[in-house]
């Protein structure tokens, strides 16, 4: 469902469902486009206080949509050595989202973002040219730092886990493993409930957050190319948030690494969002699905 609910009906109002923690309790947080006073709803919509021993919270959300720039002032500078937290995108299609990171299979380096963002969700042959900056910032065939190399192809269905690509970078591309002159991403961690963490991205820069949920489901509708939309089912997800309320992730930011605050340990891999709310893809699941890579 795509629209807008109009009712507190769960099968309308309900966006995603995760394990969080509250007061260091275990609860089942229940993420909602719009909470309904108590009053305005029936007992049969009423969702439950608890599930399997377990409190649930409800969370006021919105419907998450993956994070590639479509609109706004785009960030047009030519940066090298290229590096995490800037603009790239292929040069067949125009949008723009974030190098997250270099990784390596030992003998090859690649550029690190989103299928979305890379392979145009699924549409974009391998091969083709990456820019930086991205198409939709202005990037030109000048500006090519890298070729289109692999990418997990987004399904629908239930139980997807990762929205990833890679983009193997060309031998005369200098590159860095350091965001904005910042601390080297050196390895992969896995993430956790309540870990404070940060981001370089190409819209909203350097943002710190917190992990809010864990084992996060979310149904996201992605719009390829040529204007086919497909719903992709995610499970196994992280979501973060800022304690201020202000964006951890904006339409952009997909592609981002997510850091373990203070260290060089990635630990998720920006996707989708709300304007509350940013999910993640942990990133250990990525790396083993792109071919078992490293950090460079």
């Amino acid at each position: 469902m795509l629209t807008a609910p109009f009712s507190p009906a769960p099968s309308r109002n309900v966006v995603g469902v995760g394990v969080g923690v509250d007061g260091g309790e275990l609860v089942l947080d229940i993420y909602v486009v719009r909470k309904f006073p108590q009053e305005q709803i029936s007992e049969g919509e009423r969702l439950p206080t608890e599930i399997e021993n377990h409190r649930t919270r409800v969370r006021q959300s919105d419907f998450f949509r993956p994070l590639s720039a479509t609109a706004g002032f785009p960030p047009s500078a030519v940066l090298r050595p290229v590096m995490p937290g800037i603009s790239i995108g292929p040069l067949s299609v125009r949008t723009a989202g974030t190098l997250g990171a270099i990784v390596t299979d030992g003998e090859h380096f690649y550029v690190l973002s989103n299928n979305h963002v890379l392979a145009g969700v699924n549409s974009v042959a391998v091969g083709t040219p990456i820019l930086q900056p991205g198409l939709y910032d202005g990037g030109t065939s000048r500006d090519a730092i890298a070729k289109l190399a692999r990418f997990v192809p987004l399904t629908p269905g239930p139980d997807m886990l990762v929205d990833c690509a890679v983009a193997e970078i060309d031998v005369d591309t200098q590159w860095s493993n350091s965001a904005d002159g910042g601390q080297r991403i050196s390895d992969a961690g896995e993430p956790a409930l309540e870990m404070e963490v940060e981001k370089f991205g190409r819209t909203t820069g350097h943002t710190v957050g917190t992990i809010t949920s864990v084992a996060f489901g979310v149904g996201v509708p992605y719009e390829d190319p040529a204007g086919q939309t497909i719903e992709v089912n995610f499970a196994e997800q992280v979501t973060i948030t800022t304690s201020d309320g202000s964006p951890f992730s904006s339409p952009g930011d997909s592609g981002s690494v997510v850091l373990q605050r203070g260290t060089g340990t990635a630990v998720a891999l920006v996707t989708a969002g709300t304007g509350t709310y940013t999910m993640a893809n942990p990133i250990r699941r990525v790396l083993y699905e792109l071919g078992e890579l490293d950090f460079a």
